[in-house]
């Protein structure tokens, strides 16, 4: 059984090299373990629908892929994609992500977002990080 006291290279699964880069954060022990809080917190058990979301607010979203298609331009490729829920739709671009173009065609995704003011009524995504579709079994 570990105790709070115990040295965080003792915990299952954590060896030396592990420790020492817990080390480097101040984390020796179990105890500071436990109460590191990550970098920032996302929030994915409640997703917000496409219309809820506001201005420079990051939100986690669950939609229809709509479009998506790789642009290539001189400096970079680009992967774009719309995602939508009934009449909203979000617009999303990510910069040399090519490795999203053979696994997010037309199918569900889930997506977190920093949602952009809306253009021509289209709301943009200023940066997105995507999960993987959801299998329909």
């Amino acid at each position: 059984m570990l105790e709070l006291a115990t040295p965080v290279q003792y915990v299952k699964g954590i060896g030396p090299r592990l420790a020492e880069m817990l080390a480097a954060k101040g984390i020796q022990t179990v105890d500071e373990l436990l109460h590191y809080l990550p970098f920032r917190y996302e929030d994915r058990l409640n997703p917000k629908g496409i219309s809820e979301l506001k201005p420079g607010e990051m939100a986690s979203v669950i939609a229809e892929v709509r479009t998506s298609g790789l642009f290539r331009t001189r400096r970079m490729p680009i992967f774009q994609m719309t995602a939508g829920q009934g009449s909203a739709r979000l617009k999303c671009i990510w910069f040399n992500a090519t490795y999203l173009l053979p696994t997010h065609s037309k199918s569900d995704a889930s997506f977190r977002s920093t949602n952009l003011p809306a253009k021509d009524g289209l709301r943009r995504a200023g940066s997105a990080a995507l999960s993987a579709p959801r299998s329909r079994t």
